[in-house]
């Protein structure tokens, strides 16, 4: 069973865009804190555009803004915001994208149909938790797409994909999940064949290395 540590829980916020509801989490790197996304809950957004959205600190719903960056290939659903100040511990996960193996057991966080949980020894809302496996990689232009064998639901979209490396004796970050893959599945009926789509359960998730791009490319 993949290693949980509670510094995923408290990474990890349900965010509120002008149109969209997901999951988001923030990272520490060089003493900055950034807030990590999908891009496709700020539709349409353009690199460096500033947006407005909110996420729930202590239960609280808290309005943000900052500038939004994304990769150059479009393709990568991966949105970076630079946050003014720090807004959680810092917290030392692993974000290179590497050390981890096909077959792999991974978890993700988020807030799918607006759901979390709340323990009783804690205050405010938390992400729920599901587990997949790494299923395969796929490499093209320059993203790299990590599919996962699980099941995604609405509302995870942005939740970070993780795993703890029993050598290394640390936390990593692997993916950014994005959405799923819908197969259609034909029901016979007296009036005819009926179309109807179904989670196939393989996950798309896009690596964590792009997170790393996007800081380089616009040096923030």
């Amino acid at each position: 069973m993949p290693f949980i540590n509670g510094e995923y829980f408290n990474s990890t916020f349900n965010i509120i865009t002008e149109t969209e509801n997901g999951t988001s989490f923030i990272l520490t790197i060089s003493e900055k804190q950034y807030l990590i996304t999908a891009k496709h809950l700020f539709k349409g957004v353009a690199n460096g555009e500033y947006k407005t959205f909110s996420i729930y600190i202590n239960d609280i719903l808290t309005p943000l803004s900052g500038k939004v960056y994304i990769c150059p290939n479009v393709n990568v659903d991966i949105a970076v915001v630079p946050l003014e100040e720090h807004i959680i511990a810092k917290y030392e996960f692993s974000i290179t994208g590497g050390n981890y193996s096909i077959g792999e057991d991974v978890f993700f966080f988020g807030y799918p149909y607006y759901l979390s949980q709340t323990l009783t020894n804690v205050k405010f809302k938390m992400p729920l938790v599901k587990t997949a496996i790494v299923s395969g990689v796929n490499y093209q232009d320059d993203c790299v797409q990590i599919y996962l064998d699980g099941h995604n639901n609405p509302g995870f979209s942005g939740g970070p994909v993780g795993y703890f490396n029993e050598r290394e004796q640390r936390l990593h970050i692997l993916s950014v999940i994005s959405g799923y893959i819908t197969q259609n599945n034909n029901i016979i009926t007296s009036a005819g064949v009926i179309i109807t789509p179904e989670n196939s359960g393989i996950i798309i998730s896009y690596s964590i290395k792009h997170v790393n791009d996007i800081l380089h490319l616009n040096k923030i």
